[in-house]
C-alpha cells in the first residue's frame, strides 16, 4: 500500500462503483436506487494552462532549517491526433532537505500541477473517499476553504496534504523522515492559493 491515494484513483477509474448520494440525504434511511439519478458535473475545457512561473511564485522559497533545491517548472503540450485539439498542462516543484544525522535526512516536497480540468481527477475528487488501515490512512480535509486529502503512510513515515483548486490545479506537500504532520500542514497553508485561483479561471 505504498501509494494509497493513487490506488483510490485507480479503483474509481476501473470500478466506478461509488454511488453518488446527495449531501441532503438522510443516511439513516434506506435509499431507493430507482429514484437516484446520476449527477455528474460538466467540466470545462482548458485551452491554456496556468503559467508555471506563477505556480513557482506561489510556492515557499525557503523553510527554516531546510535547504531548498532549485525550483523546477514546465509546460507540457499534448495533441489529440484525431481532433488535432491541443491541451496544455503545467507543473512546478521544489524539494527541501534537512540533515538529521549522518544517515538520516528529512525531506519536504512541494508540487503544483495545473491539470487543465483533467476530467477523471475532478470526478474522483467529488467522490468521498476515506481509508484507514494498519499501513496508514487517507482522510478528507479542507485547507483554506479548498477540499483536499490528508494522507499518512506508515512504510516511509510520511504525511501529505493534497488540495484541488478551481477543480483543476492540484497542490501537494509531502514530508518524510522526522517531519511532523503539523510541519507539512503549515507548508501547504503557506502556499498562495489566492493567486493560483485567480489565474485558473
Amino acid at each position: 500500500m505504498k501509494y494509497i491515494l493513487t490506488l483510490l484513483i485507480i479503483i474509481f477509474l476501473i470500478g466506478g462503483c461509488v454511488r453518488y448520494v446527495p449531501a441532503s440525504a438522510d443516511i439513516n434511511k434506506p435509499i431507493d436506487s430507482r429514484n437516484i439519478k446520476p449527477q455528474e458535473p460538466e467540466f470545462k475545457l482548458c485551452d491554456q494552462a496556468v503559467d508555471y512561473n506563477l505556480l513557482l511564485a506561489a510556492m515557499p522559497k525557503q523553510l527554516q532549517g531546510y535547504t531548498a533545491s532549485e525550483p523546477r517548472g514546465a509546460t507540457l503540450t499534448f495533441q489529440d491526433p484525431s481532433s488535432q485539439k491541443t491541451t496544455k498542462y503545467s507543473t512546478a516543484s521544489v524539494h527541501f532537505t534537512k540533515k538529521d544525522s549522518e544517515w538520516a535526512t528529512d525531506t519536504i516536497d512541494v508540487s503544483i500541477m495545473d491539470t487543465c480540468y483533467l476530467q477523471f481527477l475532478s470526478q474522483t475528487w467529488l467522490r468521498f473517499y476515506e481509508l484507514e488501515s494498519t499501513e496508514g490512512f487517507v482522510k478528507r480535509v479542507a485547507i483554506k476553504g479548498y477540499s483536499g486529502w490528508h494522507q499518512y503512510q506508515k512504510y516511509d513515515n510520511s504525511y501529505s496534504y493534497t488540495v484541488l483548486i478551481k477543480d483543476r490545479v492540484m497542490v501537494s506537500v509531502k514530508g518524510k523522515g522526522e517531519v511532523t504532520d503539523s510541519e507539512v500542514k503549515n507548508v501547504i497553508e503557506s502556499i498562495d492559493f489566492a493567486s493560483i485561483a485567480a489565474a485558473a479561471k
